[in-house]
């Protein structure tokens, strides 16, 4: 069995990344966790994350563009919001957007410095407190070592 196999373990947070390379990119950031590929982008102050896979073609999430909190599918421009939401279809203006045309969105947040992913439904927990362990430790990810 392997570990991403294991429910319980999928119900906590795992950093995937460090915050700086997020911004730096200004494009959704490919992470794997669990074996699976997931897109990471910023959403305006926050972050957001999802399988990696528009599902509509099966495009690479992480091979299209951020903007206006949104991810936007380098296929055919099909637009999503933090939520996982469709929000805009290019090629058919005006006309609803079929329920179906949803990401499968997973918890991201950030702290210490790092991106964190849950994949669960509902996380156990919170992003674990580290303060103690970190009291005057920096991470440095131009190193990715610590400091």
């Amino acid at each position: 069995m392997l570990v991403g196999e294991i429910p319980a373990l999928r119900e906590f947070w795992y950093p995937v990344a460090y915050d700086i390379d997020i911004d730096l990119a200004d494009d959704p950031m490919q992470v794997r966790l669990f074996g699976e590929e997931y897109a990471v982008w910023r959403d305006g102050d926050s972050l957001a994350a999802a399988l990696d896979m528009c599902p509509h073609r099966g495009a690479r999430l992480s091979q299209g563009w951020a903007g206006d909190g949104c991810v936007t599918c380098p296929y055919h421009g099909w637009k999503f919001d933090a939520d996982g939401t469709c929000v805009e279809v290019p090629q058919s203006p005006g006309l609803p957007i079929p329920a179906r045309a949803r990401l499968a969105s997973v918890h991201a947040g950030e702290r210490y410095g790092l991106v964190w992913v849950c994949v669960a439904e509902y996380p156990r927990a919170g992003i674990p407190d580290l303060q103690l362990h970190l009291s005057g430790i920096r991470l440095d990810p131009a190193r990715c070592r610590l400091t």
